[in-house]
Protein backbone atom coordinates (compact mmCIF):
# COMPACT_ATOMS: atom_id res chain seq x y z
CA UNK A 1 0.00 0.00 0.00
CA UNK A 2 2.74 2.59 0.92
CA UNK A 3 4.78 1.79 -2.22
CA UNK A 4 1.28 2.30 -4.13
CA UNK A 5 1.03 5.89 -2.65
CA UNK A 6 4.74 6.93 -3.11
CA UNK A 7 4.39 6.08 -6.63
CA UNK A 8 1.42 8.06 -7.08
CA UNK A 9 2.97 11.11 -5.34
CA UNK A 10 5.36 10.90 -7.66
CA UNK A 11 3.60 10.63 -10.84
CA UNK A 12 1.88 13.71 -9.47
CA UNK A 13 4.70 15.48 -8.64
CA UNK A 14 6.40 15.18 -12.09
CA UNK A 15 3.12 16.06 -13.85
CA UNK A 16 3.82 19.54 -12.72
CA UNK A 17 0.12 20.02 -12.80
CA UNK A 18 0.18 20.48 -16.67
CA UNK A 19 -3.09 20.38 -18.16
CA UNK A 20 -2.55 19.71 -21.87
CA UNK A 21 0.69 19.01 -23.94
CA UNK A 22 0.40 19.85 -27.95
CA UNK A 23 1.61 16.76 -28.82
CA UNK A 24 -0.88 14.60 -27.83
CA UNK A 25 -3.96 16.23 -29.27
CA UNK A 26 -5.18 16.90 -26.13
CA UNK A 27 -5.07 20.87 -26.41
CA UNK A 28 -8.64 20.40 -26.57
CA UNK A 29 -8.91 20.26 -23.13
CA UNK A 30 -7.68 23.81 -22.48
CA UNK A 31 -10.73 26.34 -22.47
CA UNK A 32 -10.84 29.14 -25.51
CA UNK A 33 -9.86 32.46 -23.38
CA UNK A 34 -11.53 34.77 -25.86
CA UNK A 35 -14.42 36.54 -24.93
CA UNK A 36 -17.53 35.35 -26.73
CA UNK A 37 -18.02 38.98 -28.19
CA UNK A 38 -15.11 39.30 -30.08
CA UNK A 39 -16.49 37.28 -33.11
CA UNK A 40 -13.33 38.19 -35.37
CA UNK A 41 -10.47 36.78 -32.60
CA UNK A 42 -12.66 34.08 -31.69
CA UNK A 43 -12.72 32.77 -34.88
CA UNK A 44 -8.97 33.51 -35.15
CA UNK A 45 -8.43 31.86 -32.74
CA UNK A 46 -9.58 28.97 -33.73
CA UNK A 47 -8.04 28.80 -36.65
CA UNK A 48 -4.60 29.17 -35.10
CA UNK A 49 -5.38 27.00 -32.40
CA UNK A 50 -6.12 24.26 -34.88
CA UNK A 51 -3.62 24.97 -37.78
CA UNK A 52 -0.72 26.18 -35.69
CA UNK A 53 -0.78 25.80 -31.61
CA UNK A 54 -1.85 21.63 -32.37
CA UNK A 55 1.57 20.44 -33.80
CA UNK A 56 4.16 23.39 -32.39
CA UNK A 57 5.70 23.46 -29.29
CA UNK A 58 7.31 26.10 -27.21
CA UNK A 59 6.72 29.09 -28.43
CA UNK A 60 3.92 28.54 -29.87
CA UNK A 61 2.31 27.19 -27.11
CA UNK A 62 2.08 30.59 -25.44
CA UNK A 63 -0.35 31.95 -28.05
CA UNK A 64 -2.89 29.89 -25.86
CA UNK A 65 -2.87 32.36 -23.25
CA UNK A 66 -3.12 35.43 -26.35
CA UNK A 67 -7.10 36.21 -25.86
CA UNK A 68 -7.17 39.62 -26.51
CA UNK A 69 -6.20 41.85 -30.21
CA UNK A 70 -3.43 43.41 -28.04
CA UNK A 71 -1.73 40.27 -26.43
CA UNK A 72 -1.67 39.44 -30.38
CA UNK A 73 -0.03 42.44 -30.98
CA UNK A 74 2.41 42.65 -28.25
CA UNK A 75 3.76 39.51 -29.41
CA UNK A 76 4.89 40.95 -32.79
CA UNK A 77 3.13 38.31 -34.89
CA UNK A 78 0.48 40.86 -35.84
CA UNK A 79 0.12 44.55 -37.01
CA UNK A 80 -3.15 45.86 -36.12
CA UNK A 81 -5.37 46.03 -39.63
CA UNK A 82 -1.95 45.48 -41.82
CA UNK A 83 -2.54 41.62 -43.27
CA UNK A 84 0.43 42.47 -45.55
CA UNK A 85 3.02 42.95 -43.21
CA UNK A 86 1.97 41.04 -40.17
CA UNK A 87 4.10 38.15 -39.57
CA UNK A 88 2.08 35.62 -38.61
CA UNK A 89 0.61 35.66 -42.33
CA UNK A 90 3.69 36.14 -44.24
CA UNK A 91 4.68 32.77 -42.05
CA UNK A 92 1.68 30.85 -43.21
CA UNK A 93 2.00 31.55 -46.77
CA UNK A 94 4.45 32.70 -49.60
CA UNK A 95 7.60 31.98 -46.92
CA UNK A 96 10.53 29.87 -48.42
CA UNK A 97 12.38 28.49 -47.01
CA UNK A 98 10.75 25.97 -45.42
CA UNK A 99 7.29 26.80 -47.43
CA UNK A 100 3.77 27.40 -46.17
CA UNK A 101 2.57 26.12 -43.01
CA UNK A 102 1.57 23.97 -41.71
CA UNK A 103 4.96 21.74 -43.40
CA UNK A 104 3.85 18.33 -42.95
CA UNK A 105 -0.22 18.82 -43.26
CA UNK A 106 -2.40 20.76 -45.85
CA UNK A 107 -1.98 24.20 -46.19
CA UNK A 108 -4.41 26.11 -44.30
CA UNK A 109 -7.36 26.64 -46.26
CA UNK A 110 -8.56 29.65 -48.10
CA UNK A 111 -11.21 29.92 -45.82
CA UNK A 112 -9.00 30.05 -42.75
CA UNK A 113 -6.77 32.09 -44.37
CA UNK A 114 -9.67 34.73 -44.82
CA UNK A 115 -10.92 34.30 -41.31
CA UNK A 116 -7.14 35.37 -40.21
CA UNK A 117 -7.09 38.46 -42.94
CA UNK A 118 -10.43 39.36 -41.43
CA UNK A 119 -9.64 39.29 -37.96
CA UNK A 120 -6.01 41.22 -38.39
CA UNK A 121 -7.82 43.81 -40.92
CA UNK A 122 -10.66 44.60 -38.55
CA UNK A 123 -8.42 45.13 -35.20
Amino acid sequence: MLKCLSLFILIFISGCMQTFNSNTGDEGLVGNCVDSSLINLRAAYSVLRTECMSCHTGYHNSWVNNCTDQEWIDTGQVISGDITNSNLLIRMKNFSPPGDMPLSSPQVSSNDYSTLQTWISGM
